[in-house]
């Protein structure tokens, strides 16, 4: 056992290991165990038991509480610290900031000033909350009530897949494998150049061979992301085939030396790890374009796929014939496939020098695009002004590739932003016709659908980018929203508990609140509280709160615990308006309701586009404060189009 100055050396041990590992977002739970050389389990039961948190919350704590001083201390943007202390992006981190303090990155400076900022170590503590606000008579009419107590919680069940998105094959609309199908994954090529730095070209050639092989519409290709996680695995071919959901692989090695270039490939069996067809090309590197083609037909032959003349074309046709220029967009795509500001600033200067070397280069304007509009995003230049940059850049590569795939997937994101929904499913609709494989376009096109009213054919359009990216967890909430929408409750929770394995090892506390609101729905009493319990638990500023929920739901049930949950938030965060709007009509105040979504409809939050479909929602449809907002959406005759 340890004594109290053991203990504090060991609580020491464990911060300086925490801050050792700083920037790394990486470096969790697991992680930490493994430096201390204990177990994940005892490790956090000792870390419990010693200071009443959970490892998560522990190395959370730390991140954030540095992140408070190196705000205080210099220039550096919000967005630049939370890399900085390890958070994977700055939508992340500015709401785990604030719940933990009470106040967003952006107050400090003037919290400072003011002299009102707080101790580090004193985050905004959740107060108890008032019995009188938290006891109601509890009512026999179960159904009906627990029908309007989980309006508030389900409005937690927001557009999860947008927000990983924007900072990220099981069910019925997994795809289904057959023996037969031409379904292959490109795993990352290894660097066999003698120069580390040259990983950048490895990974470019990666992504290029799988762009290549995207034109194919007969055949289904994994994604790079998902190909990604199984960069230096251990499993065997076989294996790493089965986990992904496809029949074969390619992969292969990569040597860079001046202008000279080896590349060795192999397509693989992943049934029988049989060796299907292989080669090595020596070439100079000004040949690497007709490297990549030659390898994708190769590849298409081998698994007889179709190739249309419009195809070959395709093909055929090299994106440049700079050399210079693609090495620059090679480096912009390998710095854009790493999280982080810095990156992200890496990557835009790669694809303008790029385009200074081949003004005609349409993939470094798509690129181009992309960048802009995540640099909006983290608020490294204004958002309006990002977004109007974003949009010329893409309409650039277009007028010099019509059928640029890339670039209509980037005006699709910027429509659906601004709310544009008939222009976002026009051209959507076409970054499909010209790559089916492009996940990232099935799930835009598939939020689309969602927002139309076209259910159906959105559960088949994410289900496609569901077998393209089957370890991405927000194509699988956009499914659970619909679900939820068209209450399948069990659905939706089904769906979300895959989400949460997809996620790893770090809790999500938002997952627990929206598997938390499904419950409400399932009627499941023991399940709500449950996830609600782990909400608590692994949300900063509510840990602490666990006993108080057991005593509230005690005194006055569940529909005192939707009370207590509304005042607590209120206490440690700012909820949002479409929220707020779910917690009234659990009360049945219409007026508070509309007033709420009109509030989040000024406030442009796109939560508001599926909250609308809601079960509890829609039953005020029929008022016209609500039908005018629906109006003013863009979406009245969609909306309406399938009501009796």
């Amino acid at each position: 056992t340890f004594g109290a100055g053991n203990d504090q050396e060991f609580i020491g041990k464990l911060k300086q290991l925490t801050l050792d590992h700083l920037a790394d977002e990486r470096f969790g739970g697991k992680e930490l165990a493994v430096a201390m050389g204990m177990s994940w389990s005892t490790l956090n039961r000792k870390l419990q038991a010693l200071t009443g948190q959970h490892i998560t919350q522990f190395i959370r704590e730390i991140r954030l509480q540095k992140a408070l001083e190196l705000l205080q201390e210099n220039n550096a943007t919000a967005a630049e610290v939370a890399y900085k202390v390890g958070f994977g992006g700055p939508a992340y981190f500015n709401k785990c900031f604030n719940d933990f303090f009470g106040f967003s990155p952006g107050e400090v400076k003037k919290k400072l000033a003011e002299g009102t900022l707080p101790l580090a170590e004193d985050p905004l503590p959740a107060e108890d909350i008032p019995e009188a606000e938290t006891t109601v008579p509890v009512k026999k009419d179960r159904v009906r009530r627990t029908y309007r107590m989980a309006a508030f919680a389900a409005t937690g069940l927001l557009i999860l897949a947008l927000v990983l998105f924007f900072i990220t094959q099981k069910g019925d609309f997994s795809y289904q494998l057959s023996e037969k199908e031409k379904s292959i994954a490109v795993l990352p090529f290894k660097n066999l150049s003698h120069e580390a730095d040259n990983q950048y070209f490895a990974d470019g050639i990666t992504e290029d061979i799988l762009n290549h092989l995207f034109r194919i519409s007969d055949l289904r290709v994994i994604s790079r992301t998902t190909a990604e996680r199984f960069r230096d695995s251990e499993l065997s071919t076989t294996e790493i085939a089965k986990t992904m959901g496809v029949n074969y692989l390619l992969e292969g090695s990569v040597r860079k030396q001046g202008d000279q270039v080896r590349i060795t490939v192999q397509l693989i069996d992943g049934k029988s790890d049989r060796h299907l067809w292989s080669e090595n090309y020596d070439r100079q590197l000004a040949d690497i374009f007709f490297i990549q083609s030659d390898i994708a037909q190769n590849v298409a032959r081998e698994l007889r796929a179709v190739l249309s003349p419009i195809e070959i074309k395709k093909l055929q046709t090299p994106s440049t014939t700079n050399p210079e220029a693609y090495n620059a967009y090679l480096m912009g795509r390998f710095y854009w496939n790493r999280p982080g500001l810095e990156n992200l600033e890496k990557s835009f200067a790669s694809y303008e020098k790029a385009l200074a070397l081949d003004p005609e280069y349409a993939l470094a304007f798509a690129g181009l695009s992309d960048a802009y509009l995540y640099k909006a995003i983290y608020g490294a230049i204004p958002f309006e002004e990002g977004l109007q940059l974003a949009k010329n850049s893409a309409q650039k590569a277009l007028d010099i590739d019509p059928n640029l795939s890339e670039a209509y997937v980037a005006l699709g994101g910027m429509n659906i932003l601004e709310w544009n929904w008939k222009e976002a499913h026009k051209v959507l609709s076409k970054a499909i016709h010209l790559n089916p494989n492009n996940g990232q376009a099935q799930y835009m096109y598939g939020l689309v659908l969602t927002f139309l009213n076209e259910k159906e054919k959105a559960l088949e359009h994410l289900g496609i980018a569901v077998s393209l990216e089957p370890f991405q967890p927000g194509y699988r909430f956009a499914v659970s929203n619909i679900y939820f929408h068209q209450e399948n409750y069990q659905k939706a929770y089904d769906i979300q508990l895959e989400c949460m394995e997809l996620m790893g090892k770090e809790p999500n506390p938002d997952v627990y609140f929206s598997l938390f609101s499904i419950c409400l729905w399932l009627i499941d009493d023991e399940k709500a509280l449950e996830n609600l319990g782990q909400f608590l638990e692994f949300s900063p500023s509510l840990d602490g709160n666990k006993e108080k929920m057991d005593s509230v739901y005690q005194a006055s049930g569940i529909e005192g615990i939707m009370r207590w949950v509304h005042v607590l938030l209120n206490k440690t965060r700012i909820s949002p308006s479409v929220q707020i709007a779910g917690y009234y009509a659990y009360l049945n105040e219409k007026d508070s309701v509309l007033y709420y979504l009109e509030k989040s409809y000024e406030e442009h939050d796109l939560n508001l586009v599926h909250s609308i479909y809601l079960p509890f929602i829609r039953r005020y449809s029929d008022e016209p404060r609500f039908s005018a907002l629906v109006d003013k959406m863009g979406l009245k005759d969609y909306y309406y189009k399938y009501q009796q």
